[in-house]
């Protein structure tokens, strides 16, 4: 097992992934593809061959995981599918911040995310597995704010119950 997967969990993997895969193109680029002149593009030529390299990149590292994380991406996709407008920019504002943020920042925000999701699955754990089932998917339909509330209230009980 590399040294990736053993530091971060699947969630985290896939969060990263998607978000890096998907990357929109710096406005430098699509700026100095407009600027190009007829002759250059004649000698590299027309462009339209490029139309396809994202997705076929994107296939290839599709291809390389393995069938528990696809499973895993597909059930992300389809709750980003679900998201309000508002979702979606609050998401798209939180990707942008964490891609702007240093190394060490980003790593502090995946150790955050990595402690909140161990302390759902910790209280996921406790329940027995019906429950558990239908826990999960209610706290999946939750939307972005729901979900952050429910984490905090639960990292605030289990602080008293360390307390007491």
């Amino acid at each position: 097992m590399n040294y990736f997967s053993k530091k971060y969990s699947l969630t985290a993997f896939i969060l990263i992934f998607v978000f890096s895969v998907s990357a929109e193109p710096k406005k430098s680029d699509s700026e100095s593809v407009e600027n190009k002149t007829k002759e250059d593009r004649k000698k590299k030529g027309s462009g339209f061959a490029k139309i396809g390299d994202d997705e076929i990149r994107f296939l290839r590292r599709l291809l390389e995981l393995p069938p528990e994380r696809l499973r895993m991406l597909r059930k992300t996709i389809e709750r980003l599918e679900n998201y309000s407008e508002e979702e979606r920019k609050a998401l798209k504002d939180k990707l942008a911040h964490f891609r702007s943020g240093s190394p060490k920042e980003r790593d502090k925000k995946i150790e955050d995310l990595m402690r909140r999701h161990a302390l759902l699955r910790e209280h996921m754990g406790k329940l027995p597995p019906g429950e558990r089932a239908s826990r999960m998917k209610k706290f999946q339909s939750l939307n972005l704010t729901e979900k952050k509330r429910f984490l905090d209230d639960l990292r605030k009980s289990n602080e008293k119950r360390k307390n007491l």
